[in-house]
């Protein structure tokens, strides 16, 4: 008969032996194969190869992975507690269950911040690197373009401020940042996001889908924020390019002379490599949080932003006779640079 009645307990013994165990192989083998895909998306030669090994992608991942561990950890030291006082308690649980959160809640309440907010960076280390590649397709389609109307000949770049290229450049990048913008209306004042709302508009219809609410509560403060050139701005690399020779257009009717396209900046070579630098402030949202990875946002007190750079070097288009820009009149007839 006892031993009848050892079987039970011994098989409640093994299950808890058993389930001991599997807890603690679960993180080694949940961790193993999180560096597994990280290994394998940073081995292709792509922008996300190039984001995945960037500082602000490992270094929120790993504070994720311990936050995690830590999370876990505190509440498993919890219901341990919980446990011991319902033993000391008896029936009186309403005391137990009131001592538990209460110390458990601000832990694991600033714990999951932390990882929510490393979640949330390494989501826009994503977005500005694919910002980059963006912005540097875009520049070598337009620095070859022929824009002479705004002062800008074929492979010449103006000066910043005042160039139309590095704005269409500047412009690709914010475009592809948008989502990781800021969701408060303080910044909508910046910028005006009708166009981008026409834009998206017009592809929800085109799938045959009603535009989602999100177009007029979010797109407004997200565009603003990221269209402020203090939170997105370009730079392009320096030309290097030496003339072929000091002949004119005029004379042999290519662009291959240094000056001869009768502007006073050098210009970039038709297959000459063109790096394009993105810096991007990206907006911490998580309360408490943000300060472990930010700064304070200038001139925003009580908002923070940590900047991320980051360079694309893509070879340039080739002549400008290769690439064609559409321009389109306005009412009064005078040419535009489509956006």
């Amino acid at each position: 008969m006892r031993g009848v009645m050892n079987k039970p307990s011994e098989s409640k013994s093994l299950t808890r032996i058993c389930r001991s165990w599997a807890l603690r192989l679960a993180w080694p083998v949940v961790i193993g194969a999180l560096i597994a895909v990280w290994w394998a998306a940073g081995r292709p030669s792509t922008w996300m190869a190039q984001a995945v090994r960037s500082r602000t992608f490992v270094v929120p991942g790993v504070v994720l992975i311990a936050g995690a561990a830590a999370l876990s950890a505190v509440l498993g030291a919890m219901a341990r507690l919980g446990r011991a006082r319902l033993r000391r308690l008896g029936a009186d649980r309403r005391g137990s269950a009131v001592l538990e959160f209460v110390l458990l809640f601000p832990i694991a309440m600033g714990i999951v911040l932390v990882m929510v907010q490393s979640a949330l960076l390494m989501t826009g280390t994503l977005l500005v690197h694919y910002g980059a590649t963006c912005a540097a397709r875009s520049a070598i389609v337009w620095v070859p373009a022929d824009l002479r109307p705004w002062g800008e000949p074929p492979n010449v770049v103006g000066p910043p401020g005042g160039s139309a290229k590095l704005q269409r450049i500047r412009h690709a990048a914010v475009l592809a940042i948008l989502p990781a913008g800021a969701r408060s209306g303080r910044f909508a004042a910046y910028a005006d996001a009708s166009a981008v709302r026409h834009t998206l508009e017009g592809v929800f219809d085109a799938y045959r889908r009603p535009a989602p609410g999100w177009l007029d509560t979010l797109l407004e403060a997200r565009y603003g924020y990221v269209d402020d050139e203090n939170h997105t701005w370009v730079e392009l690399s320096a030309p290097t390019w030496v003339a072929d020779d000091d002949a004119d257009d005029a004379a042999d009717g290519l662009l291959d002379g240094r000056f001869d396209n009768g502007s006073s900046i050098p210009p970039y070579g038709p297959r000459e490599p063109i790096t394009v630098t993105v810096h991007h402030r990206l907006y911490l949202a998580i309360p408490y949080a943000n300060r472990l990875f930010g700064e304070p946002l200038e001139g925003h007190p009580g908002h923070y932003a940590t900047e991320i750079v980051v360079r694309t070097t893509l070879m340039n288009q080739g002549r400008h006779d290769d690439v064609i820009v559409e321009l389109r009149p306005d009412a009064a007839g005078d040419l535009l640079l489509p956006r």
